[in-house]
């Protein structure tokens, strides 16, 4: 297990316990991520309290790990600074739980790569993601050139990409 999975899973252990009391290395992460993100907008803390209907203490404390955020104000802070809310997670610690999701065909597409994923494992789906990409690349290719755009992919093709063993 890579150190930063060893981080994110002791924390989630932790979080289940209930032994993660405010600040806490989520709290103070995020904190640092919301003050560059408001940072980097021009804002005060006053103004971003303004955008979300808040009070500026109460973002002075997000901001320093004081509090624990809540979904739906995460969800604000998310939006009027621009921001997907997978930025605001601190690497290692739940970020690889978090996929940002823009459109319900990317959630159904993120469903179908996970079920494949489970099945066949991590290398089996990526193989299979990497199939299809490459040959829509193709086919941009072509395009883009003024060349005839390959035809689908081969039985053959995939089952040359389907022969390899992936650990499951």
């Amino acid at each position: 297990m890579t150190k930063i999975k060893k981080i994110g899973y002791d924390f989630l252990k932790k979080l289940k316990e209930n032994k993660t009391p405010p600040p806490n290395d989520l709290t103070i992460g995020m904190g640092i991520l919301i003050r560059k993100a408001r940072q980097s907008k021009g804002w005060s803390q006053k103004e971003l309290a303004k955008q979300i209907s808040s009070r500026q203490s109460t973002i002075s404390d997000i901001e320093q790990g004081k509090n624990e955020i809540g979904i739906l104000t995460l969800s604000i802070i998310s939006f009027v600074l621009g921001k997907p809310i997978s930025y605001f997670f601190p690497e290692g610690i739940l970020k690889s739980y978090i996929a940002d999701v823009n459109s319900a065909d990317q959630q159904k597409l993120l469903e179908m790569f996970k079920e494949v994923e489970f099945f066949g494992g991590a290398g089996f789906a990526l193989k299979q993601m990497e199939l299809y990409y490459d040959h829509y690349m193709e086919q941009v290719e072509a395009a883009e050139h003024g060349e005839d755009i390959p035809p689908e992919l081969t039985d053959e093709e995939i089952a040359a990409a389907n022969s390899t063993e992936y650990e499951v």
